[in-house]
């Protein structure tokens, strides 16, 4: 999009974010982050007086409730550290500002659709689980196998599906956080999510799921050790890459560990996982974790069922994760910053999927104003 184009928008942003500020004041008071427990007990923290006097600093500043207050230890740091960090409004605007309003092309799409994102991958040599159909409408279509030629036809119908045997990993086309998500098995019986059904079950089950669009994939195996943090999910690295302003290289920025709640098939903070970052040099978790709670943010130092210290559990093929992500990006040439989520393999890695909206709140504590700057 061109600069005459986008200017109109960044002023009539500017013009909603005054009006919005009254608003959020409000909404800060109501919100009980004030009063949120700190994710550092150990240290001196300010009086509820100045945690609200900062909270508010920054709205007026930034047009933003920083809600990510507690989880980056602002409540005990400097005042002057509030600058320091930028929120998820300026953040996703900042990404929307550069991967769409100033790009030549649009790539996001490429991003978003699962469909294109498989194709583009596969085309370019990089790992990714395959795509073998999608629903719509209560269709099954086969995307994947048509392309293989394994099954020729226009549509599939239910009962059919269900006579080809295999395993399945069946997910909203649109979904967030893991939303109804759930694993298909076709052998001697039909389990869904584990569970043993009759077919007429399954028919009835699969018949409403795929009135919606989803995407049916290969169920992709981790590696042994990423599967012992949390065999029911994939616990996937988030790596977030960004092509750098001046030099124009595409650069690693951070990343960090995310794994899943026990008996969740999501390895997501909404679904009840935990963030832990990482020690890019050694290649071993950071000394702390985090997951939110009702509370708000808490911290956490040790796995909650393997009951081993975090700093002590190593990511397996971590380098190779962070060169791969760095080269795929290049192929993106469009796009100035994307979060991947990358799977770690017996022998390798494989992307689930990529985001040019990456939220970075769980990245070893925030998105650092100076560090975004870079390359957005």
């Amino acid at each position: 999009m061109k600069a005459q184009q986008y200017v109109p928008i960044i002023v009539l942003r500017k013009i909603k974010l005054f009006f919005v500020r009254i608003k959020d004041i409000v909404t800060l008071f109501k919100s009980g982050l004030i009063s949120e427990a700190s994710c550092y007990p150990e240290l001196p923290r300010k009086n509820k007086f100045a945690r609200a006097f900062q909270l508010v600093w920054y709205l007026l500043k930034y047009g933003e409730i920083l809600w990510q207050y507690n989880l980056y230890g602002l409540d005990v740091k400097p005042f002057k550290a509030m600058d320091e960090y930028i929120g998820n409004k300026e953040l996703m605007w900042r990404e929307f500002e550069y991967n769409i309003l100033r790009a030549k092309n649009d790539y996001t799409n490429i991003m978003r659709d699962k469909r294109l994102f498989y194709l583009f991958l596969r085309a370019n040599g990089f790992n990714t689980p395959a795509v073998f159909a999608y629903s719509k409408d209560g269709v099954i279509y086969p995307f994947g196998w048509r392309m293989t030629g394994e099954w020729d036809v226009d549509t599939i119908p239910v009962d059919s599906f269900l006579k080809k045997g295999g395993k399945y990993f069946c997910k909203p086309y649109n979904g967030k956080c893991g939303r109804g998500i759930f694993i298909l098995q076709i052998s001697d019986d039909i389990k869904i999510n584990g569970e043993v059904v009759d077919q007429e079950h399954a028919i009835d089950f699969l018949s409403s799921a795929f009135k919606d669009e989803y995407i049916i994939q290969d169920v992709l195996v981790q590696h042994p050790e990423m599967s012992a943090l949390n065999p029911s999910s994939v616990n996937t690295i988030r790596i977030i890459t960004g092509r750098n302003k001046k030099t124009k290289q595409v650069e690693f920025i951070t990343g960090f560990l995310r794994i899943g709640g026990k008996k969740s098939m999501t390895d997501n903070m909404a679904g009840g996982g935990m963030a832990v970052g990482i020690d890019f040099e050694t290649g071993y978790l950071k000394h702390y974790g985090y997951f939110f709670s009702d509370g708000g943010s808490r911290r956490i130092e040790e796995h909650p069922e393997l009951k081993i210290p975090l700093e002590t559990i190593r990511v397996p093929h971590l380098k190779e994760a962070i060169q791969t992500s760095i080269d795929l990006h290049e192929k993106l040439d469009d796009l100035q910053i994307i979060g991947w989520d990358v799977a770690v393999t017996q022998d390798s890695v494989s992307f689930i999927e990529g985001n040019d909206s990456p939220g970075l709140s769980q990245s070893n504590h925030g998105p650092k104003r100076r560090v975004i700057d870079q390359y957005i």
